[in-house]
């Protein structure tokens, strides 16, 4: 048949024709085909025209196609569809298409979906379509999701999600995936994430958030307004490896309440140089539990203006070996209060070298008992300077074998008063 021949075909001709007569069609004969004779093909017809021919038909006959005639498409057949077929294809048509049909859309056609249309595709059509599908979609796509869908995509799916694709993501769909399925999200792409995405995760979720195929942390990768924005209770929910991998940055960032709610492992996870980066308000948060669960190596890293902003009753909760690790310089920096504050425990684990870096400020601030709890040993470190800031009342704790520990250098620096005191003991 001529193209012309094909066209007078009435509407009964062309419901008469057999699968083998479609097949046998030619690209222009197809492309001669009105909208009224394509809509009269038998479902076994659609199904049995050639990609070809398929991709020839009017867009206005594509159009016209019946949900039943849609639904006969094969993903061959749909992977033929030009991009002005797809778009001429309305919302009952899209959702008519089997599912293995809709994976057989092009990427480009995809993301040309209405949201409409993308909002009602079925979980299963959804967790059918390929991973480039899927990093397709337009972000306007992605927000158009809801959470039974989120649910039906496969971690394969999940991982090709771009920044940008997640930076669509409100609270409610970040909220609504499994702790698997934020496991799978690509550690590149979570910058696109929003904070108020973010404040949608829970602590289960945030102990997966960031973390590769090898178990590595990569949760550095979010910005310090990512980091500032996750609360409290849920920041308390990443992993030893997770706060070990935080940058200096992204620890600056962090809050009272944020640094609060770590257990003791977390504490201990902090790396030094993160320790000396927090902000001094982020510290008035720790707990006494936390002061003792301090390394050497954190507190020696805390700067003078971070231990100056801690208070006395934090100071006193630090254990006696991590006091012992803090340098001369940090423990010159205390405040009298915070030295003052000091268990006996304390005072008598510090070493000569640290006494003998206080300065007169503070040694005055020792009360009798942290005085008598220093050995032989510790009291010669003490200067002649700062044994003349000694009161009475102070070295009245002092054993005959401390007294007789002080050498000529020591004993010039004792007053007068003092002195004549120690005599009339």
């Amino acid at each position: 048949l001529s193209t012309n021949a094909v066209a007078s075909l009435s509407v009964n001709q062309v419901k008469a024709l057999t699968t083998a007569q479609v097949v046998a069609l030619s690209t222009g004969e197809a492309a001669a085909l009105s909208t009224a004779q394509v809509a009269a093909l038998s479902t076994n017809a659609i199904a049995a025209l050639e990609t070809a021919d398929l991709a020839a038909l009017k867009t206005a006959a594509i159009a016209g196609l019946s949900a039943q005639q849609v639904a006969a498409l094969n993903s061959d057949q749909v992977t033929a569809l030009t991009s002005a077929q797809v778009a001429a294809l309305n919302s009952s048509q899209i959702l008519a298409l089997q599912s293995s049909a809709v994976a057989g859309l092009q990427t480009n056609d995809i993301g040309a979906l209405g949201t409409a249309v993308i909002a009602a595709l079925p979980a299963a059509v959804l967790g059918g379509l390929s991973t480039a599908q899927v990093a397709a979609l337009a972000t306007r796509q992605i927000a158009a999701l809801g959470t039974d869908q989120l649910a039906s995509l496969s971690m394969l799916q999940l991982a090709a999600l771009t920044s940008a694709q997640l930076g669509a993501f409100g609270s409610r769909q970040i909220g609504a995936l499994s702790t698997a399925a934020v496991d799978a999200l690509d550690p590149a792409a979570l910058i696109g994430l929003k904070t108020a995405a973010l404040a949608g995760l829970s602590s289960a979720q945030l102990a997966q958030l960031g973390n590769d195929a090898a178990g590595a942390s990569h949760i550095d990768l979010l910005s310090t307004q990512q980091i500032a924005s996750l609360r409290g209770a849920v920041f308390a929910g990443l992993s030893t490896r997770q706060i070990a991998a935080l940058s200096t940055a992204q620890a600056a960032a962090l809050g009272s309440a944020q640094i609060a709610s770590l257990d003791t492992n977390g504490i201990v996870a902090l790396e030094a140089a993160d320790v000396t980066a927090l902000r001094t308000a982020a510290l008035t948060g720790l707990s006494a539990d936390q002061m003792r669960a301090l390394t050497a190596a954190q507190l020696t890293a805390l700067t003078s203006q971070q231990l100056a902003a801690l208070s006395s009753l934090q100071l006193g909760a630090l254990s006696s070996q991590t006091l012992a690790g803090l340098s001369t310089a940090n423990l010159s920096g205390l405040t009298t209060a915070a030295i003052g504050a000091l268990s006996t425990a304390l005072i008598a684990q510090l070493m000569p070298a640290q006494l003998a870096a206080l300065k007169t400020q503070q040694v005055a601030a020792l009360s009798s008992d942290q005085i008598a709890a220093l050995g032989s040993q510790q009291m010669v470190a003490f200067s002649s300077a700062q044994l003349a800031a000694l009161g009475t009342r102070q070295l009245a704790g002092l054993s005959t074998a401390d007294l007789a520990a002080l050498d000529s250098r020591g004993i010039p620096g004792l007053s007068t008063a003092i002195i004549a005191a120690l005599n009339s003991a």
